[in-house]
């Protein structure tokens, strides 16, 4: 699967998957990566594109088991270093729609710019 695909997949899950729903099952896993040997949590932001940095390779969308008969696999995917912001902090999904936040970090250390909506999305 090509990275544009699965950017666009992961933007797809982070935006529209926080509603869940109630035929089959809820999306119920917070949408989180592993990225250089951390765990991140997704957080809905809007980051200007000029804001965009170089490419990281080397994360991963950890599979979401958590109903009967599912049967994910973990997922690369694309991320980018966000302007002035160490990529061991926040990285961006790649396209500007949301910020990876590492765990532990501070949100409040982070720029305004980033436009964070208050919103954490789930992936099923």
């Amino acid at each position: 699967m090509s990275n544009r695909v699965i950017t666009t997949l992961v933007c797809l899950v982070l935006a529209g998957c926080s509603a869940g729903g109630s035929s089959g099952g809820a999306a119920s896993c917070v949408a989180r990566i592993r990225f250089a040997g951390s765990y991140y949590s997704g957080h809905i932001a809007t980051v200007p594109p000029d804001r965009l940095r170089e490419p990281l390779v080397g994360a991963v969308l950890p599979a979401c088991n958590d109903t009967s008969g599912s049967d994910e696999h973990d997922q690369s995917i694309s991320i980018r270093r966000l302007d002035g912001i160490d990529p061991a902090d926040a990285v961006s999904s790649g396209d500007s729609a949301s910020v990876f936040v590492r765990d532990g970090s501070d949100l409040s250390l982070l720029p305004s710019w980033l436009g964070f909506t208050g919103q954490t999305p789930r992936h099923s």
